[in-house]
């Protein structure tokens, strides 16, 4: 029973497919245990590298930490920071001392902490002139007074005459020499003036004189200056001083970049944001050369305002006597551009100190530590103490970083090193999972695609040998009729048993046509055998298709005899020949017959046409009988095979016929086409080239 089942080519494929798609699961299943391996192993690869890189970070850093802690060891031993020049752009080195503080370079400070108190001139060199100014209103008689010291050889006495003298001409309206006054004092630099440097008292008194005046776009200019010069750092100012001259400049002045009129405005590490006077708006040519000239179009607040706060910040815990101040440290001041880094070291009561701005840090000490960590496909982001970054960026999501912590590094910052992109795997590890995916997908698709050409042709033989077993069977029965009929005729014959001599010549008769067909039957095996076998040698000749056909029309008519069908033949006027082996031919054309009649027991009439069609003869054979499903139509010229009406309908055959003739219209260079519907009979085309007329 086992066999039988297996026999059967639908339940082998039932029982083949399982087996294949077991061993296609089983492959994937190991390829992608495969793969879960090799993606742990690159996570793994992952932190390592991170780890790696982390390690890298934390000593590269302590390593510029000890370079710098060294230059101001130095400095401390030596008592000059400009022996030791560390300070880069966007940094500063800084010298405390019990009564002044020294800076290198000495521009980089916007302000300082502390400025010692300049000596100013007496008083009563100037109480003539201020009495006639205040008291008299006679400026005339001022400037009068004011004239020969504004050429004193002395730099104080001649600033303090030169403010009041341009005070003097404002006060009578004459603006034009007034604005000369504060030239010439402008020209004075850094001399000392009720507190502040002569250049930016000149500033302020020519903003004073544009708002005496309502002129807004001379205010909005002259504000600019005042701002410029104030965060210039070219003149040493203090702390009090320059947020006086600062808050007084951005009153008429716009943020870079911001449409409200706010000002941002610091004092030491707050931020404020003051409203401005109704309509104190910096005219458009104005504002752009306040963005360009005096932030660089870049900075929102000056360069180096965030050194002086963090050095303002450190100064405040020196005085104090904090203990965050005492020998030496390491810290990051957040500011409004970003965190400065602070590095000082205390001894005798001297502190020097190394302040880096954002830019310093990143582009002198990160920048030989970046190529490093890309070269591991890693990150880095440095957090303060709230968790915020000061350098880098955290993202948002993907692997967990290699953290090392300030306290364990005596860093200022908790250095975090991220995988590079979204944490996934490097760019040859990912390749080489791509490749494996692609690798076992291609196995399993290759597997799928044998199985199914193996189980393909598995059944296709085994439908084969079904076939080859019903075409034994066939020719056996076909055989064992015409056998079985002459046995018993010659054993009548023989025995004597027919009475009547017309008796006989019937029997006679009976036996020439059963011979016949045993002799057809040997012949079209035969000539299955040969073709098959390709050893079917044709003699092709000329041959007129008319006659030919009305030949073989009229014997198959003689060999049905007596219930010989009834053909209607119609063929073309003039002569069609065509090149062809007439026995091989008229064998086709007998074996459409031969179907027309098994085919149509209702109906004995056979329409046999032949025409011309383009370049090539048409002969058509059409039957009324049961004709043929279009799902057969392609079969039914196969080997072996046989229509279900046959098999239903008990009709004889072996199901070579067609299969031999189609082989034989192919061998003259032609085809066969069948037209048929089920109950409406059958038409069989038989196409053949027409001969070369000489």
């Amino acid at each position: 029973m086992f066999d039988q089942w297996l026999s059967s080519p639908r339940q082998l494929r039932w029982a083949f497919l399982p087996v294949m798609l077991a061993l296609s699961a089983a492959l994937a299943w190991l390829g992608w245990r495969l793969l879960q391996q090799d993606r742990q192993l690159a996570v793994q690869r992952l932190v390592e590298q991170r780890e790696t890189a982390a390690d890298l970070a934390v000593a590269a850093l302590d390593r510029r930490f000890a370079e710098v802690e060294d230059d101001l060891n130095r400095a401390l031993v030596e008592g000059d920071l400009k022996r030791h020049p560390r300070a880069a752009e966007d940094s500063v080195s800084v010298e405390f001392l019990p009564r002044a503080l020294r800076a290198w370079p000495p521009d980089r400070l916007t302000y300082y902490p502390e400025v010692p108190e300049a000596h100013e001139v007496s008083a009563s060199l100037f109480a003539a002139a201020d009495e006639l100014e205040f008291h008299r209103g006679d400026h005339a008689g001022a400037l009068e007074r004011l004239r020969n010291l504004t050429r004193s050889g002395d730099p104080q006495i001649r600033a303090a005459a030169l403010a009041r003298t341009a005070r003097n001409y404002l006060k009578r309206g004459d603006v034009q020499r007034a604005m000369q006054n504060y030239a010439q004092l402008r020209e004075l630099g850094s001399v000392p003036i009720g507190g502040m440097p002569a250049a930016l008292a000149a500033d302020a008194g020519a903003l004073a004189l544009y708002e005496q005046q309502n002129d807004r776009s001379a205010i909005a200019n002259a504000a600019a200056v005042l701002y410029r010069d104030a965060n210039s750092g070219k003149w040493p100012i203090a702390r009090a001083a320059y947020h006086d001259l600062a808050e007084r400049a951005l009153s008429h002045l716009p943020s870079c970049g911001d449409s409200n009129n706010t000002a941002p405005f610091g004092r030491g590490s707050e931020t404020l944001a003051e409203p401005r006077p109704e309509g104190a708006v910096l005219p458009a040519v104005a504002y752009d050369n306040f963005c360009n000239l005096v932030l660089d179009g870049k900075e929102p607040f000056p360069r180096g305002l965030p050194l002086a706060e963090a050095v303002d910040w450190l100064y405040d815990r020196w005085k104090t006597g904090s203990a965050a101040a005492m020998t030496g440290g390491r810290t990051s001041i957040p500011t409004r551009s970003g965190p400065v880094l602070l590095i000082w070291r205390m001894s005798g009561g001297r502190l020097v100190l190394f302040a880096g701005g954002p830019q310093y840090v990143q582009n002198h000490w990160l920048k030989d530590l970046i190529p490093l960590l890309e070269a591991r496909d890693a990150t880095l982001a440095l957090t303060g103490t709230d968790g915020r970054a000061v350098m880098g960026a955290v993202p948002d999501r993907g692997s967990r970083p290699a953290i090392r912590l300030a306290s364990s590094t005596q860093l200022p910052w908790t250095v975090q090193v991220f995988n590079a992109g979204d944490g996934r795997a490097p760019g040859p590890i990912r390749l080489r999972g791509e490749l494996l995916i692609a690798g076992i997908g291609l196995l399993v698709l290759v597997i799928l695609t044998a199985s199914w050409f193996i189980a393909r042709a598995v059944t296709r033989e085994l439908e084969v040998a079904r076939l080859q077993s019903d075409f034994v069977s066939a020719v056996s029965h076909e055989f064992r009729t015409p056998l079985t009929t002459l046995y018993q005729l010659s054993e009548l014959l023989k025995r004597g048993r027919v009475a009547a001599e017309s008796d006989r010549q019937e029997y006679y008769e009976l036996l020439y046509q059963e011979s016949d067909r045993l002799r057809r039957l040997v012949e079209s095996v035969l000539h299955f055998g040969r073709i098959e076998s390709g050893k079917m040698q044709f003699r092709f000749e000329t041959v007129d298709a008319a006659g030919l056909l009305t030949e073989a029309v009229t014997e198959f008519a003689q060999a049905q005899q007596p219930r010989a069908p009834r053909f209607e033949v119609e063929t073309a006027a003039d002569d069609t020949l065509i090149r062809a082996d007439r026995e091989a031919l008229r064998c086709v054309l007998w074996n459409l017959f031969d179907n027309a009649v098994k085919y149509s027991p209702g109906c004995d009439t056979v329409w046999v046409g032949l025409a011309r069609n383009g370049r090539q003869a048409q002969i058509a054979v059409r039957d009324r009988g049961m004709g043929i499903p279009r799902t057969e139509q392609r079969q039914i010229f196969d080997k072996f095979v046989r229509g279900a009406a046959a098999r239903d309908n008990h009709i004889r055959g072996t199901g070579i016929g067609l299969a031999t003739a189609l082989q034989i219209v192919r061998a003259h260079g032609g085809d066969i086409a069948v037209e048929s519907e089920p109950g409406a009979g059958s038409t069989f085309r038989v196409l053949l080239p027409l001969a070369e007329r000489i």
